[in-house]
C-alpha cells in the first residue's frame, strides 16, 4: 500500500467533493465548510425528515432536490437541509454529479450539510439519494388523509417540467407558497403529485379519507406523470385565503374539485377509480398497517 496516497485521499482528497457543494452562508452550528463527517443544525419547531432515491443522472441533473424535497414540503414543513449520497464510477463524475446537486440547492435555499461519496467501478453513471430535512411550520403535521365530502380540492403549483432554469423557479414559487399555506392552517390533507401522477395520489387520498373526488377542472395534461405540485385539500372558507397567499407568492394555484361521498376517483367526467378499486387500495393499506 503506498500510505501516502492513502492518507491524502481519505484526509484530503474528498474535499474535491465537498467543495461543490459549499453553501454561500450557512445556518448550521458545524457544517460543510468545517469538513467534518456530521453536522449539527438547530430546529425550534419540530424537525421534517424525508429520504429518496437513488435518482437516475439524469434527474440529478435537472431537479432531484425538488423531487426529495416535495416530501418534507407536502407535511407543513419548510425544507432547510440536504445530505446526499453520491456513487460513481468516476471521480469525474462524482463531481459533477455534487455540482449539480449544490447547485439546485443553492437556488432553492436550502444547505448542504454533508454526506458521503464512494466512486465505484461496477456503477455505470452517477446516482445520488438525497435526505431533505425542514422546520415543522404548520400548526400540526399534514397528513394524507382527513379530507371530508364537501371540501375543496386545489393545486398548488404547476408541473416542475422544463429546463433548469425554469424548473428552479417553478420550485422555489411552491416552495414560497405551500409553507405559508401550511402555517396558517389552511391544509386538511395533502399528497405530493409524485410517483404515479395525479390519479394514483388522489386515489391515495381518498382511499386513505374513506371518500372520494370529483375534479372537473385539471389544468394539466398526463395525469400519470409526476409534476412535483401539490394536491391539497381545503375546507371551502378557506379557499379564498389559499388563492390570496399563493398569489401574493407568485405561485400559481387551481380549484380542481371537490371532494364527495361516494368512494370513487372522477376526473373531467369521467370514473377513473370506481369504487370496487378504491375498495382494494385500502385494504391493501390496512393489510400493510397490520403487518401482514
Amino acid at each position: 500500500m503506498d500510505l501516502r496516497k492513502h492518507v491524502l485521499r481519505y484526509a484530503v482528497d474528498d474535499v474535491k467533493v465537498v467543495k461543490r457543494l459549499l453553501p454561500r452562508r450557512s445556518e448550521a452550528r458545524v457544517g460543510l465548510a468545517d469538513f467534518d463527517d456530521a453536522a449539527v443544525v438547530s430546529v425550534e419547531d419540530g424537525l421534517v425528515v424525508s429520504a429518496d432515491g437513488p435518482y437516475a443522472f439524469r434527474l440529478v441533473r435537472r431537479s432531484a432536490v425538488v423531487h426529495a424535497a416535495t416530501d418534507v414540503l407536502v407535511v407543513g414543513g419548510r425544507p432547510r437541509f440536504v445530505v446526499d449520497t453520491i456513487i460513481a464510477p468516476s471521480e469525474e463524475g462524482a463531481l459533477e454529479a455534487a455540482e449539480c446537486i449544490g447547485r439546485q440547492a443553492r437556488e432553492l435555499g436550502l444547505e448542504v450539510l454533508g454526506g458521503n461519496t464512494m466512486v465505484e467501478d461496477d456503477v455505470e453513471e452517477p446516482k445520488v439519494s438525497l435526505t431533505i430535512m425542514g422546520e415543522l411550520v404548520a400548526p400540526e403535521p399534514i397528513t394524507d388523509e382527513g379530507a371530508e365530502p364537501g371540501d375543496v380540492v386545489v393545486l398548488v403549483g404547476e408541473p416542475i417540467h422544463g429546463g433548469f432554469e425554469e424548473r428552479m423557479e417553478k420550485a422555489r414559487r411552491l416552495f414560497r407558497a405551500f409553507p405559508e399555506v401550511a402555517r396558517r392552517g389552511l391544509v386538511k390533507a395533502a399528497k405530493d403529485v409524485t410517483k404515479g401522477g395525479l390519479v394514483a395520489m388522489a386515489a391515495l387520498v381518498c382511499a386513505k379519507s374513506g371518500v372520494g373526488m370529483r375534479l372537473d377542472s385539471v389544468p394539466y395534461s398526463s395525469i400519470t406523470r409526476n409534476w412535483d405540485n401539490v394536491l391539497a385539500v381545503v375546507e371551502e372558507d378557506d379557499v379564498e385565503e389559499v388563492l390570496r397567499v399563493c398569489s401574493e407568492c407568485g405561485c400559481p394555484v387551481s380549484v380542481v374539485g371537490r371532494v364527495v361521498e361516494e368512494p370513487v376517483l372522477e376526473i373531467a367526467g369521467r370514473e377513473l377509480v370506481g369504487e370496487d378499486l378504491m375498495d382494494e387500495i385500502a385494504e391493501r393499506l390496512e393489510e400493510l398497517s397490520a403487518g401482514e
